[in-house]
């Protein structure tokens, strides 16, 4: 599904990603591990077209898509969700969902059947239909941002830091939404801090440091590997 060949980027004149390679298949859960600044949301921004790549290239379904505008990236398939959420807080819950399918026109029937998809996977959206986004707990602002992204119909999505700022009970929540959107046939790359939580649901991980692949292999393998887990991941 999605083929990252020696992906260089940064900010400016600051690189910070320096000749990553790694591969998503199809149905797939695959982590992005490392500490802060190591480059994890910086591959999500390159990916999603945000930033510009200085080489190398991105590969969906062996079409090169580097350094496309990201409202082309969403258009052929590939979703982001933000850290940090970045919803519209002064926009309703419904208006949200509606910008999130900005670049796919459809009919008013439509967009409603896909309201109704989002709502299968977060019933706590349609109860709030109509109120402000920023007056949504901090879980249901995820589940927005979440749902927001798939209102586009992605057949990949990138999530960064899911579980950031919310309570252990909605993080449990989260995961196994991200689990059943797998199941539901979309690819996954993620993004995040809350080791113990992805390792219970991805198939397999990268582990990034200072800009470069240092470690890839099954959740299994990571596992069991105790020097990993002590050098790298800090547990």
């Amino acid at each position: 599904m999605l083929q990252i060949e020696g992906l260089s980027s940064g900010y400016g004149r600051i690189r910070v990603l320096k000749d990553i390679d790694i591969t998503l298949r199809k149905g797939e859960i695959v982590c992005l591990l490392g500490a802060n600044g190591a480059g994890k949301s910086t591959l999500l921004r390159t990916i999603s077209g945000i930033l510009k790549a200085d080489s190398g290239r991105v590969i969906f379904k062996e079409m090169d898509i580097t350094n496309k505008r990201p409202e082309y990236i969403v258009r052929i398939g590939i979703g982001h969700v933000p850290e940090g959420r970045q919803i519209f807080g002064e926009l309703t819950v419904r208006q949200n969902l509606i910008l999130g399918r900005y670049c796919k026109k459809v009919e008013k029937k439509e967009m409603e059947r896909l309201m109704e998809s989002c709502f299968s996977l977060f019933p706590v959206l349609k109860e709030r239909l109509n109120q402000r986004a920023g007056t949504l707990s901090g879980g249901e602002q995820q589940m927005l941002a979440i749902a927001r992204a798939l209102m586009s119909e992605p057949e990949i999505l990138l999530f960064d830091e899911p579980s950031l700022g919310l309570a252990p009970i909605i993080v449990d929540k989260i995961m196994r939404n991200i689990r059943e959107l797998k199941d539901r046939g979309i690819s996954i790359l993620i993004v995040e801090q809350n080791i113990n939580a992805v390792l219970e649901i991805a198939d397999r991980e990268y582990v990034i440091e200072t800009g470069r692949i240092v470690i890839e292999g099954s959740t299994e393998m990571l596992n069991n590997n105790k020097t990993i887990k002590e050098s790298y991941l800090g547990m």
